[in-house]
């Protein structure tokens, strides 16, 4: 199945031109990034700072991706690593319908960011680390951060970069557990 879904998005890939919508500054490999198994270190999803003042809501089996309140508006949301844009749409969070970006990072790893506007890039894009996907905050004030490992969704505080950790303060978790 794994191997069908990246075959899937590689041909997809390929097919679309790997365009470099987005912002890219160049383009992405799909057959090594995809014949890849590592996994990669994330960094943050906002460009010059961390997106979120306070983590709202945990990463729970129930809520799997970590709910953050925000304080730039229009702030850019940027890729947390290199990758290709697997999909973009609306999709309905928190009962809240929000756009969202998913981008796979290796064969093993991609994320998905929720809650964003303005949606730059489309399927089949290719983007580095630090490329804008969009921008922060659209109507609810809070974006969602989603890490899946393998298909299956994990706590994305494992996967941060040393940075990307360096700006995770006690303040940004206050008493909210990052992972339960």
């Amino acid at each position: 199945m794994k191997n069908t879904i990246k075959n899937a998005i590689v041909g997809i890939s390929l097919l679309l031109g790997l365009s470099a919508c987005g912002g890219a500054n160049g383009v992405v490999d799909p057959i090594t990034l995809f014949s890849d198994n590592s996994i990669p270190k994330l960094n943050a999803i906002v460009a010059n700072g961390f997106v979120g003042s306070t983590l709202s809501s945990p990463f729970t089996p129930s809520t799997p991706y970590w709910l953050m309140n925000g304080t730039v508006l229009g702030a850019p949301v940027v890729a947390p690593a290199n990758g290709i844009v697997t999909s973009t749409g609306l999709t309905t969070i928190n009962g809240a319908t929000v756009t969202y970006v998913a981008v796979a990072h290796s064969g093993r790893i991609s994320t998905a960011i929720y809650g964003m506007q303005n949606v730059i890039v489309r399927a089949g894009d290719s983007v580095r680390a630090g490329d804008s996907l969009g921008s922060f905050v659209g109507f609810t004030g809070q974006v969602a951060f989603q890490v899946l490992l393998d298909g299956v969704a994990i706590c994305p505080l494992s996967f941060m970069s040393d940075s990307f950790r360096a700006t995770l303060t006690n303040a940004f978790f206050g008493s909210v557990a990052p992972c339960l």
